[in-house]
């Protein structure tokens, strides 16, 4: 029986062993300048922007100080920014009411509202290269669009 145990006990502890790759990801900050990546962005619709960037002054997982610079399909320039927690609580801007969350260490989500009543949530991954955000949104009419967009960091 003693020859049994040890190998039962081993298995034991192999069971909750995390599986090679799912240990806890690091915290990786954002902080940086992008550029949005429009060939490697996909809408179910034409793009609303030309281009745009986004710089990331700060990020410490728990607050975040981002602005955005943004050329819209028609021509129309804006900026916008947001300096604030990371409380998924609404924070009215410009254009556009945000509520961002630290969801992950290497991931925020935004529950959003458009200044014309498009709402959407989005998840936003950080990588040491870019920002990939994914999510869903639906138009004041009903109509719902899923969309990837991909942000290249520039320093």
């Amino acid at each position: 029986m003693k020859r049994l145990a040890l190998p039962a006990l081993a298995a034991a502890l192999f069971a909750f062993a995390p599986a090679p790759g799912y240990a806890e990801t690091a915290f990786i900050s954002g902080t940086g300048e992008y550029v949005w990546n429009p060939a490697t962005s996909h809408y179910g619709t034409p793009p609303y922007a030309k281009t745009q960037t986004m710089s990331i002054a700060h990020d410490d997982g728990k607050t975040v100080k981002l602005s955005q610079n943004v050329t819209l399909a028609d021509g129309k320039t804006f900026t916008w920014g947001y300096d604030g927690a990371y409380d998924g609580k609404p924070h009215p801007g410009d254009w556009i009411t945000i509520a961002l969350k630290r969801i992950k260490p290497d991931a925020f989500s935004n529950d959003y509202t458009m200044n014309d009543g498009s709402k959407g949530h989005e998840v936003a991954t950080i990588s040491a290269d870019k920002i990939v955000i994914e999510g869903d949104s639906v138009d004041p009419k009903g109509a719902k669009q899923h969309y990837v967009e991909v942000w290249d960091k520039t320093k």
